[in-house]
C-alpha cells in the first residue's frame, strides 16, 4: 500500500501533500478508490488530527508546522510566477500566451 501511494503521489505530481483511500480485496490486492490532494488544515482534518495523536513531538503543534509547509508552497509559487512573467511565452497577467496550432496531415 505504500508503494501505491508514493507512485500515486508522484503521478499526481504532488509536492507536500497526498491522502488516499485504499480498499484490500481478500486475496490483498489493494485497490486505490480515491485520492485526496490537498489538506484544509482545520482541526478536524485527517492530517491535523493525526499529527495531535502522534508520538512525534515536531508534528504535535501543528499550526507552526503547517504554517512553515502554507509558507514553503507560497515562496514557491510566487517564484514560479516571476519566472513565468520574465518567459516571452506569458502575457502581462502571468498566463500563458494562447499559441497557434499548425496540423500537418
Amino acid at each position: 500500500v505504500d508503494d501505491l501511494a508514493k507512485k500515486a503521489h508522484k503521478a499526481l505530481g504532488c509536492k507536500y501533500y497526498s491522502l488516499y483511500d485504499v480498499r484490500l480485496n481478500p486475496d490483498g490486492m489493494p485497490f486505490m478508490l480515491e485520492a485526496c490532494l490537498f489538506c484544509s488544515f482545520s482541526p478536524y482534518s485527517v492530517i491535523v488530527g493525526l499529527a495531535a495523536v502522534s508520538e512525534n513531538e515536531d508534528w504535535k503543534p501543528h499550526p507552526k508546522l503547517f504554517e512553515s509547509f502554507l509558507c514553503r508552497a507560497a515562496r514557491e509559487t510566487r517564484a514560479r510566477r516571476v519566472a513565468a512573467t520574465a518567459s516571452p511565452v506569458t502575457e502581462a497577467n502571468g498566463a500563458l500566451k494562447k499559441r497557434k496550432r499548425i496540423w500537418k496531415d
